[in-house]
């Protein structure tokens, strides 16, 4: 197996930095997989790169794990380097970017050759919630979804922290990892507004089930205090049931794993259930 770093021009010609485990010399690649981070995440975020491994070896697909374009990061990831880009992000970047990497996939401009059958793609938390939006607005959707642990709603602000954000211009946020205070700008909830129903990823998820014949996974930790697991209860009601589902007990937002995951100190089993529960979804096909 070899990992592969690239980069591609993503929303507003900024660029995507991108990450790919492919399968060794000899094996018939099957498949491809677009893996997309959380807020404030990143490619190598926690266990993001373990998975992206095992899921390679598993499955003998290539795995591209990628930066949103606006997420600040770049191959570095000892911290944020471009923080006004940060404060320019928004949900259509997001979808952007998912198309961008999607269509360098399909063309053969990524790791692993062209991939025009069996095409998932996961997101972890906003992440997920991007891939849902992104499939939406796509004119040849993936083979199959997977949202780990996602929120149900575009904007989790209350009143006051949105009248806030549109009287300063921006709110702040400060990075755990790094200390660094990260901004998110007034235009994420002006476009929000301005099209409610095209950013609601509920009407996206109901609109897409069906032509993607189900092939739909969400994952929630029953420990979830960052996104409460009655999002993936609403995702699943939005589609009348037609989505997979799997709760996994005792897991947090992420699955009990701390960041960076050294996988040769221990994997948490939570990490372990997800990653099965994933291979036999995509093995299905």
């Amino acid at each position: 197996m070899a990992c592969i770093k690239w980069q591609i021009a993503g929303s507003d010609d900024q660029l995507i930095y991108g990450s790919s485990d492919i399968p060794e010399a000899g094996v018939e690649t099957r498949g491809a997989l677009l893996m997309a981070h959380g807020l404030m995440g990143y490619k190598d975020y926690g266990f993001l790169p373990y998975l992206g491994k095992r899921l390679c070896k598993a499955l003998d697909f290539a795995v591209h794990r990628f930066n949103f374009s606006h997420s600040g990061m770049t191959h570095d990831y000892q911290r944020f380097e471009k923080l006004e880009l940060f404060e320019k992000d928004n949900w259509g970047r997001q979808i952007e970017d998912f198309h961008a990497v999607d269509l360098a996939l399909r063309q053969g401009r990524l790791p692993g050759g062209d991939q025009l059958g069996n095409r998932y793609w996961l997101g972890h938390s906003r992440g997920g919630l991007s891939a849902v939006l992104a499939a939406d607005r796509s004119a040849l959707p993936p083979t199959g979804l997977i949202c780990l642990s996602s929120p149900s709603s575009a904007c989790n602000l209350d009143a006051s922290q949105i009248q806030r954000l549109k009287k300063s211009g921006g709110l702040g946020i400060t990075s755990g990892r790094t200390g660094q205070v990260l901004r998110t700008g007034r235009q994420w909830i002006d476009a929000i507004e301005a099209d409610g129903q095209g950013f609601d990823p509920l009407l996206a998820l109901a609109a897409v089930v069906e032509p993607m014949r189900g092939r739909v996974l969400l994952i929630h930790g029953d420990q979830d205090t960052t996104v409460p697991s009655q999002s993936m209860a609403k995702y699943q009601g939005a589609c009348g049931g037609r989505c997979q589902t799997r709760l996994i007990t005792g897991a947090n937002h992420v699955y009990n794993c701390v960041n960076p995951l050294d996988a040769s100190q221990g994997v948490p089993q939570a990490l372990e259930t997800l990653i099965s529960a994933v291979s036999s979804f995509i093995s299905k096909d």
